[in-house]
Order: structure tokens, then sequence, then C-alpha cells
């Protein structure tokens, strides 16, 4: 069974700059067979840009996100 691990986007206008997940470590449990689900710019705030988190399924449905989750991780 596949672990889904989903990331989601800070919604505080505290100006709240940390990400739950950082590429690397979503890196080494993919290697382990996790997957990962995150929200469109949730890593924007701490220099991580989409573009930097490989094998990650991105979205803006977050609704839908929590739906499909195994593991839900905020800061």
């Amino acid at each position: 069974m596949t672990v889904k691990i989903t990331v989601l986007k800070e919604q505080d206008e505290g100006g709240e700059r940390r990400v739950a997940l950082i590429p690397q470590v979503v890196e080494r449990l993919s290697s382990l067979g996790v997957s990962f689900a995150m929200e469109n710019g949730a890593g924007v705030a701490s220099s991580y840009p989409d573009e930097t988190y490989k094998d990650v399924t991105l979205s803006t449905d977050r609704k839908a996100l929590l739906g499909d989750a195994d593991i839900v991780l905020a800061v």
C-alpha cells in the first residue's frame, strides 16, 4: 500500500514563510515508495518554487487534496 502525503500552502496572512516539506525530503521519501501531492505555491515563500519538487502532483483544489491524503502536512 502506498502512502500519500499532502502538503498544504499556508493560509496565514501574518508572513509565514515556512513550508512543511522541502524538496530533498520529498526525494528521499519518494525513493521509499511514498507519493506526494502539494498545493500549488506551497514552497514559494521558502524559496522552493513548484519546479523544485520532483514527482509531486500539484493542485489548486485544496478540498480534493485533503480528500485524497493519507497524511496532511502543514506549518
